[in-house]
């Protein structure tokens, strides 16, 4: 599926492997005072995004389900980091659908990764990935993951790190947050299999040893 996504009829697949060793590791002081600091407390569930402002990554359904969230009173706030050519229509968006106290668009950051330690919910809704690396640092950091069912990304959430959802169905994107939001038992089970599951299978170590395996298979 990952091929299919990056418009590939065959090859070698190759996944990303992400250096997580040099990420600054925030003690729960500090990331209650960044929160602060952002106006977001610690009991306020935090979802956010990393991905540029761009059609093909469907921002426009995720706003549709907070705005959903948001009519049955849930408590929660999104921070999207990155930048792009829709961020006017974003704004409009979000003016549309009074949610402009609820979301928080950061641009572009240099400390994704501290970012991303702030949050208790990631949320990937894009048309189509080979193998995200947003994905994999905000499973590298122990968030749960609620993403498209597109591309590669099935091939790197198990049920047991995060759940899928249908490109543009912004309903079952809601049910899902629901779920997560609820249950923070949920939440820590989730995140604790994605760091296990990116240092097994995502680290840079075995993103080089897949390289080699694939051209040893070439050369035979």
């Amino acid at each position: 599926e990952g091929l299919k996504a990056n418009k590939l009829k065959k090859g070698n697949i190759l996944y990303n492997g992400i250096d997580i060793k040099f990420n600054t590791k925030l003690s729960e002081k500090e990331i209650a005072e960044r929160r602060e600091y952002l106006s977001i407390s610690v009991e306020c569930p935090l979802l956010i995004s990393v991905a540029n402002l761009l059609p093909h990554k469907d921002y426009f359904t995720v706003l549709k389900a907070l705005h959903l969230l948001k009519e049955e009173n849930y408590n929660f706030h999104y921070i999207i980091i990155g930048d792009g050519p829709q961020l006017s229509q974003i704004n409009i968006m979000l003016k549309e659908f009074v949610l402009e106290d609820n979301v928080t668009l950061m641009g572009k950051v240099e400390n994704v990764s501290e970012y991303l330690q702030l949050g208790d919910i990631f949320i990937h809704s894009s048309k189509g990935e080979g193998c995200s690396n947003a994905i994999l640092e905000a499973m590298a950091v122990g968030l749960p993951i609620v993403a498209t069912n597109t591309g590669g990304t099935k091939e790197i959430i198990s049920e047991d790190i995060g759940l899928l959802f249908d490109y543009k169905n912004s309903d079952q994107l809601k049910t899902y947050l629901v779920t997560l939001i609820n249950n923070k038992s949920e939440r820590m089970k989730y995140g604790n299999k994605s760091i296990v599951q990116v240092k097994e299978k995502f680290s840079v170590n075995r993103m080089m040893q897949n390289y080699y395996d694939i051209i040893n298979r070439i050369n035979e």
